[in-house]
């Protein structure tokens, strides 16, 4: 039993508590309704931050698709570059002590700019620049002869050159000559 009024006695203060803010409220902002928002109200309320919220899920969802799409575009267009770009020397010559050769495409991809092409001799990076002739795109079936400075291959010293290409296509020729007299490989 006393336990029960020890209940009653805490409601009581918390009803006192309760109509003691509310008269400091009243005074404060005049008179204060005694009913809260109505349940169409909130209904409206609700389907209105629903709607929104729905509304900022479907952009959300649409901007990540469309990205989605752009990137994996870009990777099949870089894909299937890579996979039509094929190249082939098809022969090299002493010219004036310097390596010379003829490259070949034959591949379906047409590259725009060679001298974006990277030479190595026996794996090191040539760091003179070799001109093509002619200079600039080469179109699948097209040819350029390439002049380097690189100094031509001896007897004994076999010269690996290697093309890699703007999109990371490899093309290596081995020379090695036999005879000082041979001016080809």
């Amino acid at each position: 039993m006393e336990r029960n009024h020890e209940n009653h006695h805490r409601f009581s203060s918390f009803s006192k508590l309760s109509l003691e803010s509310r008269e400091w409220s009243e005074r404060i902002f005049g008179r204060v309704p005694k009913k809260g928002v109505t349940a169409i109200v909130a209904t409206v309320l609700l389907l209105m931050m629903t709607v929104a919220a729905a509304g900022l899920a479907y952009k959300w969802i649409m901007n990540t698709q469309n990205s989605i799409q752009i990137n994996a575009q870009d990777d099949l267009n870089k894909n299937q570059a890579r996979t039509g770009a094929k190249l082939n020397i098809d022969s090299m010559w002493n010219d004036a002590g310097k390596i010379s050769f003829i490259l070949r495409n034959t591949g379906s991809y047409a590259f725009a700019d060679v001298s974006k092409f990277s030479l190595y001799a026996n794996g090191v990076p040539v760091t003179t620049i070799p001109t093509y002739n002619p200079d600039g795109g080469l179109s699948p079936g097209g040819v350029t002869t390439v002049n380097t400075q690189e100094n031509f291959v001896t007897v004994g010293n076999p010269k690996t050159i290697k093309i890699v290409t703007d999109l990371g296509t490899e093309v290596p020729y081995k020379c090695d000559i036999p005879s000082s007299s041979q001016t080809w490989c």
